[in-house]
């Protein structure tokens, strides 16, 4: 059997630079990976920070910090496209199905007044079943959006008069 120096060589150096392809393309994809997870941290950041946009408020809600007890809460627990659509004064936007895990940074305070509203009033019924379970005493389904502005509509008719 006969040895072939440049050969040896030659797949020492192979099995080199594959190695170091390797290496250099784990790098990549964890750089590319550690920039994506960047990229949807930093954009549902701004989605939450554009739920807080603040607007005039109807009933003092603060949208940068928490409520103070015994002021009206308005959460609007309907999707965040509907929100964009249209929403009342002063409400914050904190979906059904994720009430349970985020109601404690708006009230903290399991006695603050609550209302509840979504489309209809189902789904606004269903977080409130929630948020009773969790021990909040002040909780109001509100019923659907657009009843709830006609009603402020009427009522802000009526106080002009």
């Amino acid at each position: 059997m006969r040895f072939w120096p440049d050969t040896h060589s030659v797949a020492a150096i192979d099995l080199r630079t594959t190695t170091n392809n390797a290496v250099y393309k784990t790098t990549l994809y964890r750089r590319a990976s550690l920039v994506l997870i960047a990229g949807v941290l930093l954009s549902s950041k701004a989605l939450a920070v554009h739920a807080e946009v603040p607007e005039t408020p109807v009933n003092s809600v603060s949208h940068s910090t928490p409520v103070q007890a015994q002021q009206v809460l308005w959460i609007d627990v309907r999707s965040e496209a509907e929100y964009l659509q249209g929403h009342l004064p002063g409400a914050i936007l904190i979906p059904h199905d994720t009430i349970a895990d985020n109601i404690a940074q708006w009230a903290p305070d399991k006695s603050q007044p609550i209302q509840l509203y979504c489309r209809s009033g189902r789904r606004s019924g269903i977080a409130a079943q929630v948020l009773k379970d969790l021990g909040y005493n002040k909780v109001t389904n509100a019923g659907g959006y657009e009843q709830i502005k006609k009603e402020q509509i009427k009522e802000a008719q009526q106080t002009q008069r």
